[in-house]
């Protein structure tokens, strides 16, 4: 198959991560140290997943090797995910997420949006805008919030690993050569 390893390594258009990545990302001052990008996930080399991911690849491969290793048992939990939720989600090109996720956020923030502008005076409080039970709206929509984005936290890396995974199939199955497979990969 194509892998990115097969390819020269005095290509001008390289970044510091490419490579052989291991020299970079892992070892002694890495914060994942038993970290190796040997091997493959659901028939893609873990070395093309690092060089997709980028910066940040020995965090994913380690945790896509748990993932894949402890199966379901596995938890993983974001805290990019938590507290940026819609963000992380386009940060990382799952666009489809993060469109659902931030008009979800959106909309289980209007009561205390509301309750919040009425405090300040910017709506009077008999508009209709405060429905009698706006209070309790907004307690519930708050917890319902903080649910989410536990969700969010543990559910963000095993999206990703498909997302990853799904992606370089697609790339690999379109491109005519492993040169091509590079520059496109290289691309993301």
């Amino acid at each position: 198959g194509i892998s990115l390893v097969e390819q020269p390594k005095k290509n001008p258009h390289t970044p510091p991560f490419a490579g052989d990545i291991r020299d970079h990302l892992t070892g002694e001052n890495s914060p994942f140290p038993a970290c190796t990008f040997d091997g493959e996930l659901e028939g893609v080399n873990y070395k093309d997943i690092a060089v997709y991911i980028g910066p940040s690849s020995a965090y994913y491969v380690y945790h896509f090797k748990r993932i894949q290793k402890e199966g379901k048992k596995a938890r993983v939990f974001t805290l990019s995910a938590f507290f940026f939720d819609g963000l992380y989600f386009l940060y990382r090109k799952m666009w489809l997420e993060a469109i659902v996720i931030l008009i979800l956020g959106s909309l289980l923030a209007v009561p205390s949006t509301l309750l919040m502008m009425e405090t300040m005076g910017l709506i009077p409080s008999t508009s209709p805008y405060l429905f009698s039970g706006i209070d309790t709206a907004a307690t519930i929509c708050s917890v319902v919030s903080f649910v989410f984005k536990l969700i969010l936290g543990f559910i963000a890396v095993p999206r990703y690993k498909k997302k990853v995974v799904n992606d370089l199939k697609r790339i690999k199955y379109q491109s005519q050569t492993s040169a091509q497979y590079y520059q496109t990969v290289m691309a993301k």
